[in-house]
């Protein structure tokens, strides 16, 4: 027969997190959206300038493009919180080279990027982005002089930029020096944080 001190820590234990859902927690904590998005928004921002890629036949034009990134955006999936999409919104000014030509345009863009959480042993997490395609790529595109105004109308640009936006931002996140930054050790945040002395600092404060 259980003494009535027993049977309140075993009412503890059924009350308390089981070990799939602390781990689960932990995960959520060490990669939360804000987070992932922070990150992100860093990385591209530092490197926010796309070109001069030529295209058309022969190469004949060119496009430039420079611009400042806004906060990201992330939504969980409320199926299954390892899957996010970040939206990265951007202001660009772009430059249109045709021959001695140059149409300039402001464009207002917005890169969607899935993310993928993964484990890895012994205790890791892996932040996968998926490939960018030009159909993550939202252009939203105004002409600032004549030949640009007329080129807008034309409908070509905007997807034009879509695919060198894409591609810029796939050159980024598949950049091996991101490696680091894509891998969360949480076994070395956890002993750098006794490590430290955080963990005992808070009984001491």
């Amino acid at each position: 027969m259980l003494e009535p001190r027993d049977m309140a820590v075993d009412d503890i234990v059924r009350q308390g997190l089981s070990r799939l859902e602390f781990a689960d927690e932990i995960l959520r904590a060490a990669a939360s959206p804000e987070r992932i998005g922070t990150v992100l928004t860093g990385i591209l921002r530092d490197r926010l300038t796309v070109g001069p890629m030529p295209f058309g036949p022969g190469g004949l034009m060119s496009v430039h493009a420079v611009g400042r990134m806004q906060d990201a955006t992330v939504e969980s999936d409320v199926r299954d919180h390892t899957r996010l999409t970040v939206h990265l919104p951007m202001v660009l000014r772009v430059d249109v080279h045709v021959g001695g030509m140059c149409a300039k345009f402001l464009a207002g863009v917005c890169i969607r990027v899935l993310i993928a959480l993964a484990l890895d042993r012994p205790c890791a997490l892996l932040v996968q982005p998926a490939p960018v395609s030009p159909a993550d790529v939202t252009v939203r595109i105004h002409g600032v002089n004549t030949l640009a105004r007329w080129a807008s109308r034309t409908g070509v640009v905007s997807p034009l930029l879509a695919a060198e936006v894409a591609a810029h931002a796939n050159t980024i996140l598949e950049d091996p020096t991101l490696t680091a930054v894509s891998r969360i050790d949480v076994l070395d945040l956890i002993d750098r944080a006794w490590s430290s002395g955080l963990i005992l600092d808070r009984f001491s404060a």
